[in-house]
């Protein structure tokens, strides 16, 4: 008997909406906001690259980033709840390969801030083993 593992295609577009609105839920924990934006903003290769800083930006109110500490604690709790890959910084949240696949790009695109071809990173489902 085989176990089902149906597959579902998401919209970026709204992921990167909810990480962003901080007006529409200010009570949404920034953890995942941050998870958020991993899954609104991941290439095919499964990475998201940002500038210095702009996860603070995205994340913060109006004029007002969040504190980089603030930033890296949200990826902490994000990757302790399994939301986004360990190798996630401030600079590149990684998405679960184990959960997520698709997107624009190739899934071998090397990740510029990875500095390593993102297959060693985020191994698509069909072949995972």
């Amino acid at each position: 008997m085989s176990v089902q593992n149906p597959f579902a295609l998401h919209r970026q577009a709204v992921w990167k909406e909810r990480a962003a609105n901080h007006a529409a839920n200010p009570t949404m924990p920034q953890w995942i906001r941050v998870a958020s934006l991993a899954f609104g903003c991941h290439r095919r290769n499964g990475h998201a690259n940002f500038k210095s800083g702009e996860i603070a930006e995205i994340l913060g109110t109006p004029g007002k980033p969040l504190s980089a500490s603030s930033v890296s604690n949200a990826i902490k709790l994000a990757k302790s709840a399994g939301w986004i890959a360990q190798e996630s910084t401030a600079r590149c949240l990684v998405v679960p390969p184990h959960a997520v696949d698709g997107g624009i790009g190739h899934p071998n695109e090397r990740c510029q801030i990875h500095g390593t071809p993102a297959s060693t990173l985020h191994v698509p489902r069909e072949k995972a083993g």
